[in-house]
């Protein structure tokens, strides 16, 4: 899934004359821990995979799971 995402991003970014997205976790991070998480990810809150499921970043998720175009704009702003 996120390697469709980030083909997706680099296909935006190349038909705006920008350049490839590259490796994410520098960018992640800090739009994870923003004002705008809700329009870049589904947060996933509820269940678990061993560890429990909780508001934000967690073991079970992650950031949860990304939200198209909000995340997708993100990655390529200049």
């Amino acid at each position: 899934m996120w390697a469709g995402y980030i083909a997706l991003a680099n296909e935006q970014a190349a038909a705006n004359k920008g350049k490839p997205v590259g490796f994410i976790n520098p960018r992640i991070y800090p739009l994870g821990l923003g004002k705008t998480y809700h329009t870049l990810f589904h947060d996933i809150t509820k269940g678990n995979n061993g560890y429990p499921a909780t508001k934000g970043y967690d073991l079970a998720s992650g950031w949860g799971s990304p939200n198209g175009d909000g995340l997708i704009n993100a990655l390529t702003q200049k």
